[in-house]
Parts: structure tokens; C-alpha cells; sequence
């Protein structure tokens, strides 16, 4: 039980520098990209079953979007859910 403890404490410790690192510092930007008015979009509201490789509501630029996936990687964050068999 102590090795899931410790496992479970690294990943959240993971998941908070990723967010403080990675995704805090975006947030001005993509405010400002959602109150762009010239970018009014219906609400995005995702198919269930279906994984999407890009931000489908376009706040973020692709690069931006990609640089994102790739550190979430870099992090072992990505695919967190796939058991590892």
C-alpha cells in the first residue's frame, strides 16, 4: 500500500508543477483569446467516445497546443489512464 501512496503523492506532484509551469502561465492569453469577438463560437461540446488530438475550440494555437501535449509527455501525464499492461 505505501508503494500506491508514494506513486499517487509523485503524481500529484507532477500534475501541480505541470499546471503552476505550464498552464497558469497561458491563462491571460487564452482570456484574451476567448474575449476576442471576432473568434464567438457555439459551445464546444465533445462526442462521447472520441479523443481529440488538437484543442477543438481553438483557444490555443496548434503550437502552443502541441509544446503542451509534449510536456504533459515529458511528464509521464499523458495517457495517465492506460493501464500499463
Amino acid at each position: 500500500m505505501t508503494d500506491a501512496i508514494a506513486e499517487v503523492a509523485d503524481i500529484r506532484r507532477r500534475v501541480r508543477a505541470f499546471v503552476a509551469e505550464e498552464l497558469l502561465p497561458l491563462e491571460p492569453d487564452v482570456i484574451r483569446w476567448e474575449l476576442d469577438a471576432s473568434r464567438r463560437v457555439e459551445p464546444f461540446e465533445a462526442e462521447a467516445g472520441r479523443s481529440y488530438l488538437f484543442d477543438p475550440l481553438g483557444d490555443l494555437p496548434p503550437e502552443v497546443y502541441e509544446r503542451l501535449l509534449a510536456a504533459a509527455r515529458e511528464r509521464g501525464l499523458w495517457g495517465i489512464d492506460v493501464p500499463a499492461e
